[in-house]
């Protein structure tokens, strides 16, 4: 990946802090318990990326769990849904408390 989409990448990411509607931020769709932002083309070429997050709705908080660069026709494989169901628990438990980056909402909420 290019500077360019890094960038691009990470601008997506800030997106997330007008979560709320589903609707209102494109290419987000439910995962099971989580949610997922999908990214491909523009600046992106050929990568297709895969960035999965969770509401934690009492926090008013967007945590994101994982990405991935996908490479493979299909559903998403099922270790992805074990690994967010993890890294949920331990971020809960405050395992990650001196890695996180926190962007301040943007909805007023």
């Amino acid at each position: 990946m290019n500077v360019g989409q890094y960038m691009y990448i990470r601008d997506l990411v800030k997106q997330l802090t007008n979560f709320g509607d589903p609707d209102g931020i494109p290419g987000v769709s439910q995962f099971g318990d989580f949610w997922e932002l999908k990214a491909k083309g523009g600046v992106l070429g050929r990568i297709n990326t895969r960035i999965y997050f969770a509401d934690v709705g009492k926090q008013r908080e967007i945590v994101v769990l994982h990405s991935y660069k996908k490479e493979e026709g299909g559903a998403a494989p099922p270790r992805i849904r074990v690994t967010l169901r993890h890294r949920l628990r331990l971020y809960k438990k405050g395992y990650y408390d001196t890695e996180v980056i926190r962007y301040p909402a943007r909805n007023g909420v």
